[in-house]
């Protein structure tokens, strides 16, 4: 099964490797309030996993999940507004057990629930518990904004203080050390010339600092 990434990117998943899901979720604020909405559905996954014994799971901006710089799951969401309010498609996909046939279609270091605990893992447990710790994360998202988030999901940043490198949508590559993430849930980076926040791109760790 073929599902939609960033980018207009492939997510490949076979019967019972992943679980893949879409939520529809209706806000009360409009878009302009809405900015960091697919870093608090990430630190959503990471307290949920965590439940079940993904310990060292991390988060990489914007919007990956990952182990050990390795990507274990992903989201994709789309905002729309409707007569001043706000609703957003949230898609999920999470790897379980990927079978090597899996992996030879992935063009990018990946990991699984499997190879991070050692167990099969019940899906419908997991989907259970990420479904109520979606709910009261997006409650509080829509009642606060991101601001209450921010703190949380620097601390479960993989690269946080790290030498990186962001690739713009123009193909521009910008490398500086990430410095947290601003109250729109925009990427600092101190950079050669000076500090900045970009809210798109991809981010790669670089091997070694020039700044």
């Amino acid at each position: 099964m073929n599902g939609r990434g960033r980018h207009g990117r492939v997510w490949h998943s076979g019967l019972a490797n992943c679980l893949t899901l879409s939520v529809l979720w209706r806000f009360d604020r409009d878009l302009t309030h809405l900015a960091g909405l697919s870093l608090v559905v990430g630190l959503a996954i990471v307290r949920s996993l965590r439940f079940f014994s993904a310990e060292d799971i991390r988060l990489k901006w914007p919007n990956d999940i990952i182990f050990n710089n390795e990507k274990l799951a992903g989201i994709l969401t789309e905002i729309k507004s409707i007569d001043g309010s706000a609703f957003a498609v949230i898609g999920i996909g999470i790897n379980f057990y990927l079978p090597d046939s899996l992996r030879l279609l992935i063009n990018q270091d990946i990991t699984d629930l499997y190879q991070i605990t050692g167990r099969y893992l019940n899906r419908n447990h997991l989907l259970g518990s990420l479904l109520s710790e979606l709910r009261s994360t997006l409650e509080d998202f829509d009642r606060y904004g991101f601001q209450i988030f921010k703190d949380e999901w620097t601390k479960n940043h993989a690269y946080e203080d790290c030498f990186v490198s962001l690739k713009l949508p123009t193909g521009e590559r910008i490398d500086g050390i990430v410095r947290g993430v601003n109250d729109a849930g925009a990427l600092n980076l101190a950079t050669c010339n000076g500090e900045h926040s970009y809210n798109i791109g991809d981010v790669s760790l670089r091997l070694k600092s020039i700044i």
